[in-house]
């Protein structure tokens, strides 16, 4: 994330003018996010996919950078909200909130594509709500 914000400040000091210094990181970011998409439907090859991605993803939001609440993790589905997000927390200590919703869309991208999930949101900080929220249901489930 930072690479990739003091790329946006960078760019604007040649000088260019803040759209299109976002334009070309979001170009930039979006290659590498479907990167991680190809990666991401490898690993979704794997027996018992959805626990291991229900591990791994529950590691990654203990850091204290992360304020949640989890209304559910089982089997079926793993759904939390988030009140503090370090994505969101990092874009505005550096002066360029703009760039958060980029990261916001590349969940999307990553998890919107899957087979063996299903991934659902109806808002991010990032992109002026209240929270985000996360829903990733189990398609074997349903």
């Amino acid at each position: 994330m930072l690479p990739r914000i003091a790329l946006y400040q960078i760019l604007q000091e040649i000088p260019m003018d803040k759209e299109r210094a976002l334009q070309i990181v979001s170009k930039y970011f979006l290659q590498e996010v479907k990167k991680i998409v190809n990666l991401a439907h490898k690993i979704e090859k794997l027996p018992c996919f959805y626990q291991i991605f229900c591990i791994i993803f529950s590691k990654a939001l203990k850091a204290d950078n992360w304020e949640l609440s989890i209304k559910q993790s089982d089997n079926e589905a793993m759904i939390f909200t988030i009140k503090k997000c370090l994505w969101y927390d990092t874009c505005v200590e550096n002066n360029c909130p703009e760039m958060c919703p980029m990261f916001c869309k590349s969940d999307y991208m990553t998890y919107g594509s899957m087979k063996k999930i299903t991934f659902k949101r109806t808002q991010t900080l990032g992109m002026c709500g209240e929270y985000c929220d996360f829903k990733f249901i189990n398609n074997k489930i349903k």
